[in-house]
């Protein structure tokens, strides 16, 4: 105001703490104000609070990630607690597939892919599906999020031309359900045209589809996870 200095924030570990010099009716008369932080600072993680920061990864695969990268440090017992959200969000019924008796040899060789959605909550850009594109030789997972299941061919293009160039080589199969966009004319001629396999599911077998179909149910599982533990149990 007027080129008037009536605040000034000063960094404090991870937060901003604001400092506010507010007029009490007369001009000469002035008092700090100090805001509060916008959150606690934690100085010591434990295994469940890292844990849930992880989206509710595994603990074994936490400890594991712990000891690959100084960023994560674990205080407190390593004994792995109790989370309620997990069994809540991830239950599921018996699994009845067998074992996959092939694995490719190397990248690109075969890509999995599946959509998830509609989700009762859009993102914030508006997204209510995302979907998988994931290599099965390193398992490695690309996720796009997307607002109509029409949107598979331009996601596909992204990630063939991005893929292709990083590892130079092509994509030689491509497994999917028949839905989400993948039977159309047009992403059918996309694969023609590439020289690209079409692995298409039978109706109503997702074992046969297990790669992206598991991995739908670890993501949306997670999420889930986190949003029971924030109280939230009806966004998805």
């Amino acid at each position: 105001m007027n080129g008037e200095e009536i605040a000034f924030a000063k960094l404090q570990s991870n937060s901003y703490v604001l400092s506010v010099k507010a007029s009490c009716g007369d001009k000469n008369d002035t008092t700090d104000r100090k805001a509060n932080k916008a959150q606690n600072e934690t100085d010591s993680p434990t295994l469940m609070d890292w844990h849930e920061r992880l989206g509710h990864l595994g603990f074994e695969d936490v400890k594991l990630l712990a000891k690959r990268t100084s960023n994560i440090r674990i205080q407190g017992t390593l004994d792995n607690p109790t989370c309620e959200p997990c069994p809540l969000a991830k239950q599921t019924r018996k699994c009845n597939s067998s074992p996959a008796t092939h694995r490719a040899t190397k990248p690109l060789e075969l890509i999995h892919s599946d959509v998830a959605g509609p989700m009762a909550t859009p993102s914030l850009g508006g997204a209510r599906y995302f979907r998988l594109f994931i290599d099965d030789f390193s398992r490695y997972t690309t996720i796009y999020t997307i607002k109509h299941k029409s949107e598979v061919i331009e996601c596909f293009r992204k990630f063939k031309s991005q893929v292709e160039t990083q590892h130079r080589q092509r994509i030689q199969r491509f497994r999917s359900d028949g839905g989400g966009g993948y039977v159309s004319k047009e992403f059918t001629r996309l694969l023609d045209n590439a020289g690209i396999v079409r692995e298409q599911t039978a109706a109503y077998s997702q074992e046969q589809n297990g790669v992206a179909e598991r991995a739908n149910r670890t993501i949306v599982g997670r999420a889930k996870a986190m949003l029971f533990s924030a109280g939230q149990k009806d966004e998805m």
